[in-house]
């Protein structure tokens, strides 16, 4: 596990990064963060505090953009953004 500011998330395998769209989303029940590969944050997009995060790897900046409304829009609502992915 990572533990960045933000989140405690797991480690990006070698092959993750070579995947997919660039960025990733790291997503608790209440949070939302545009994190690099590199567990950089980028933007906040939702910040609560459930701190045990989920990764989420795209495979294009429109499936990016989709996951990121789904999840935003689930938090907002107060539901579980973690139902859409587990």
């Amino acid at each position: 596990m990572i533990k960045t500011e933000k989140l405690i998330l797991p480690k990006c395998t070698e092959d993750a990064k070579n995947l997919g769209y660039h960025l990733l989303l790291a997503v608790s029940t209440d949070s939302l963060y545009v994190i690099t590969k590199d567990k950089e944050l980028v933007e906040t997009i939702r910040d609560g505090k459930d701190k045990k995060g989920y990764l989420v790897l795209a495979k294009d900046e429109d499936a990016f953009l989709d996951a990121i409304l789904l999840f935003k829009d689930a938090i907002d609502m107060c539901d579980n953004p973690l139902n859409i992915i587990l």
